[in-house]
């Protein structure tokens, strides 16, 4: 992180934890609102931890802008000498943020308890969203937002849980209907295929759908039809893992944009073209 962050934050009135809390022989937990200053504090105690990853930073700074953190059973450690052992990404994303976030602290965590911090599974996106119960097939949901953060930006990091959530909310209808309708096995199981779906329903919705139906079913199809090359381009690169995941969508919106024209098309005009997608976010 840079050093400028934090030599623009007032620490001078900063409040530190209760004294109940360092003074205690024994690990002692409090809840406490942790302003950016009070988090820069805290980091300059920071003892042998991994490397900083940016982009979780950014993805934990995101949900606290948007205010999302709530506070839960994951403390931020403090070892018995107090140096900071644990919630180092936390706290960085509060100076990022810019923002103050009511958040558990633990003090005192001894040195044989600190062999177990971070030792469990890390639970998915798609698990969360599972337990939330509000999203359907949180699997695929969030396989289709990563595949739509690769197509419109090129980004290759995936989102976190409430980049899922929006991107569901933000396309509710064209994701329920590519639930319904594209099958979760080969060769439409890709993400990118339903990411690509997603994008030409928002504009289309009609026709999209006809295509799709058209494109998993194969009935009525013959040569030159959109729907017949394109399904006949998924069978052909179906298993080939060197396939560039956004150029599949870019072939599939190809198919689309050609079904929407009614063009008859041969296979090799199913290609991978900017302006394929471009057509789709078009006013």
């Amino acid at each position: 992180m840079k050093s400028t962050t934090r030599k623009a934050l007032d620490l001078r009135s900063v409040k530190m934890p209760s004294p109940a809390a360092r003074a205690s022989d024994e690990t002692y937990f409090e809840v406490l609102d942790i302003s950016p200053e009070m988090a820069t504090k805290f980091l300059e105690t920071n003892h042998d931890n991994r490397p900083l990853g940016q982009t979780r930073i950014e993805a934990f700074a995101r949900v606290m802008k948007a205010g999302g953190w709530k506070v839960n059973n994951q403390a931020i450690g403090f070892d018995t000498d107090g140096k900071l052992v644990d919630g180092q990404h936390r706290l960085w994303a509060i100076i990022e943020a810019g923002v103050t976030i009511r958040i558990s602290v633990a003090y005192n965590v001894s040195k044989d308890a600190i062999k177990t911090i971070d030792r469990g599974a890390v639970r998915t996106i798609a698990e969360v969203l599972r337990r939330d119960g509000v999203i359907p097939g949180p699997k695929r949901v969030t396989a289709w937002c990563n595949g739509e953060r690769q197509l419109l930006t090129n980004l290759t990091s995936k989102g976190g849980v409430e980049d899922t959530e929006a991107y569901f909310h933000r396309n509710r209808k064209a994701i329920e209907f590519a639930l319904e309708a594209l099958p979760d096995k080969t060769p439409f199981k890709p993400a990118m295929i339903g990411t690509a779906i997603i994008v030409a329903y928002k504009k289309y919705p009609a026709a999209t759908e006809e295509f799709t139906v058209s494109l998993v079913s194969g009935a009525g199809l013959t040569s030159g039809m959109p729907a017949f090359e394109t399904r006949e381009m998924l069978i052909a690169v179906a298993g080939q893992a060197k396939l560039v995941r956004r150029q599949l969508a870019l072939k599939v919106l190809r198919g689309i944009q050609g079904h929407i024209r009614s063009e008859k098309l041969k296979r090799q005009h199913i290609y991978a073209i900017e302006s394929s997608l471009h057509f789709f976010q078009g006013k």
